[in-house]
């Protein structure tokens, strides 16, 4: 789960895809098809949501928040744990 503190949304896992939701709970929408998430954070400066997946793929991938630009961050599998945002470094 992510908070978005600038438009007041929460982004969660829905199945197999992440979805977002006005903060009190209306307006639920999916955001991206995305199997396996295992963490997430909103990068509320960027304005971008960044996730990492739990399953034979392990990297650590970037979207823009009106869904455009994704990517991923790292091209290797990588041990993810948590994610930690600094959106002041991009």
């Amino acid at each position: 789960m992510a908070i978005d503190t600038v438009e007041m949304k929460i982004y969660f896992r829905n199945g197999s895809s992440i979805s977002r939701a006005n903060l009190d709970g209306t307006s639920v929408e999916i955001f991206l098809q995305i199997a396996d998430v295992y963490k997430m954070k909103v990068d509320w400066l960027g304005r971008r949501l960044i996730w990492s997946v739990d399953s034979n793929d392990d990297r650590i991938f970037v979207v823009n928040l009106d869904r455009k630009g994704k990517r991923a961050l790292t091209k290797e599998r990588t041990s993810n744990y948590d994610i930690a945002v600094d959106p002041t470094v991009g």
